[in-house]
């Protein structure tokens, strides 16, 4: 995952884990829900974790012309991406 992305996903209080952090770079996404759920970080989920991250790439690409404040408390669902 991109630097940036953690960065900004860490700085709104959000706990991740980066593939290359936790030695899980080059693997399935099977594996990473394996072992999201084994370390009790994830919920049931309609969709991988490659899935949402391509989707959160898409919103994110999406919103670069928008300003911070427009952003600010703005809900967006994955699966619209």
């Amino acid at each position: 995952m991109d630097s940036d992305v953690v960065r900004g996903l860490r700085s709104r209080g959000l706990d991740v884990l980066a593939a290359n952090e936790a030695g899980m770079i080059r693997r399935s996404d099977e594996e990473h829900l394996s072992r999201a759920t084994a370390d009790g970080l994830t919920q049931q989920t309609r969709y991988s974790a490659g899935e949402q991250i391509r989707r959160l790439s898409r919103l994110i690409g999406s919103t670069t012309r928008d300003t911070r404040e427009e952003m600010r408390n703005r809900i967006e669902f994955l699966g619209r991406w």
